[in-house]
């Protein structure tokens, strides 16, 4: 038998053992004084590798000297960068784990003992304006001149943070971004113009575009080429998110348009995804208000349609949650699954008025992991319901305390705070936040180690 058929042998045998066989397996060869990793051919390397999470990755690289040069080694971590981020390049992962070490430790010390820059709401002269931008002073609207941020109510406007910048919207149809990396700030205002009398609601910030709405009218500022577009929607939005140059927008009644700047506006067909007519008018709201759309990094055509509803059984409330999946305008599947009601049943006859039916908040998590996450809205906190995995399409146990809560993005602005591994922000009542990475923000494709095959 050849060397490359035993190889094929051993990997189809490895691969079909049960959980008791590689127990067993494992115990037999604990016994050989070797080092199965580093002895293990590529071949299979590539294959078992991208099982791990990352925190699992990167404490590997700690193991021996032949370990972190076989994991490090070009089809090793390319394998493991297809597998968790397929946009990502070998270099760009590399960088990604490098800056994951520090943020693993750093964003989890007290504050205290970490670097910490408040950016004041009310102060103009924290950041410089962006000259490629701004000519001067004198080319910033009145409103933002003038303005001064009442403490008091800094939760009741529109703050977000995406990819080390800051959207906030300080005053009427005026929009603030801050780029944290080159502490320098643009400010927005419509390209129709400042609309008296007119409010404009923030409801996005992307990589590349920030999104507001005033009335049907919506606004899709860029905050990279500087350029800033409309287009009317059919009616007024509920809410609307925002990856690359596509905005996706939930109508009221539950329409989802999505656009690209300089192209026409798409419509998904949702008829056959809403709830049947058998559930409650208050169970129909309840689907609606709690409808969201989540695009997916790994696929630029695709997007996801979230929602979810209660619904009330002999045995109790139970939570109805759906997941369906568009490529461009085409529904392509869905997923579903119920959970009892962790809050339990609530007896509307013992009050003496409706009682409101809960929410169910969602929101992405991109990171170390592609989820939707499932949560309900109570007076105090935010219970976890399920998961959804967009990379494997299905719905999972998870553990929420797994999760980084700061990397939860909430299509709700400004709902606590925001992170990746160049910066973390948190929002507060004088300002914001922000605890800086001390590694570089882009790596050098030049210093390419000489461990690689």
């Amino acid at each position: 038998m050849s060397h490359s058929s035993r190889f094929i042998e051993l990997r189809q045998l490895v691969f079909g053992l049960t959980p008791e066989e590689t127990r067993y397996l494992g115990f037999l060869i604990s016994d050989f004084h070797t080092d199965i990793i580093g002895e293990l051919p590529l071949e299979l390397l590539v294959l078992i590798v991208p099982q791990l999470e990352l925190e699992d990755f990167a404490r590997c690289l700690r193991v021996s000297k032949i370990w972190r040069r076989r994991f490090l080694s070009e089809s090793v971590t390319l394998a493991y960068a297809r597998c968790r981020w397929p946009a990502m390049d070998r270099y760009d992962f590399l960088a990604t784990l490098s800056r994951f070490g520090w943020a693993s430790y750093s964003f989890r010390q007290p504050l205290q003992d970490v670097d910490l820059e408040l950016v004041s709401w009310d102060s103009k002269a924290h950041y410089k304006l962006d000259p490629a931008y701004h000519t001067g002073a004198n080319d910033l609207p009145y409103d933002y001149t003038q303005y001064s941020m009442n403490p008091y109510t800094w939760d009741s406007f529109s703050k977000f943070y995406d990819s080390g910048k800051v959207a906030w919207h300080p005053c009427r149809c005026v929009v603030v971004v801050d780029d944290l990396r080159s502490k320098t700030r643009k400010v927005f205002t419509p390209p129709s113009g400042m609309m008296h009398g007119s409010v404009l609601e923030l409801q996005s910030l992307g990589p590349r575009l920030v999104i507001g709405t005033i009335d049907r009218l919506l606004i899709a500022w860029d905050h990279v080429g500087n350029q800033a577009y409309e287009k009317l929607l059919p009616c007024r939005s509920l809410r609307c998110t925002t990856q690359g140059d596509r905005v996706a927008a939930v109508l009221y009644g539950g329409d989802v348009v999505v656009w690209s700047p300089g192209h026409a506006l798409i419509r998904l067909d949702t008829s056959r995804l809403k709830p049947n007519v058998d559930i409650s008018p208050s169970e129909a709201r309840t689907w609606e208000a709690c409808l969201d759309v989540f695009f997916d990094p790994r696929d630029s055509k695709s997007l996801y349609l979230a929602s979810g509803h209660f619904l009330a059984t002999d045995s109790g409330r139970m939570v109805h949650v759906t997941v369906h999946q568009f490529s461009g305008e085409r529904h392509v599947a869905s997923w579903s699954s119920e959970y009892q009601d962790p809050a339990g049943y609530v007896n509307q006859l013992q009050f003496e008025f409706p009682v409101p039916e809960p929410r169910i908040v969602m929101a992405e998590y991109e990171f170390d992991h592609s989820y939707i996450v499932f949560r309900r809205k109570i007076s105090i906190g935010y219970p976890h319901l399920t998961t959804f995995d967009k990379k494997n399409r299905k719905f999972v146990d998870l553990e929420p305390r797994l999760l980084w809560p700061q990397r939860l993005k909430h299509s709700r602005p400004g709902m606590g705070a925001g992170i990746d591994l160049d910066f973390m922000v948190r929002f507060k009542p004088a300002g914001y936040e922000v605890v800086r990475s001390k590694l570089p923000l882009k790596h050098d494709h030049r210093s390419r180690s000489s461990n690689t095959d």
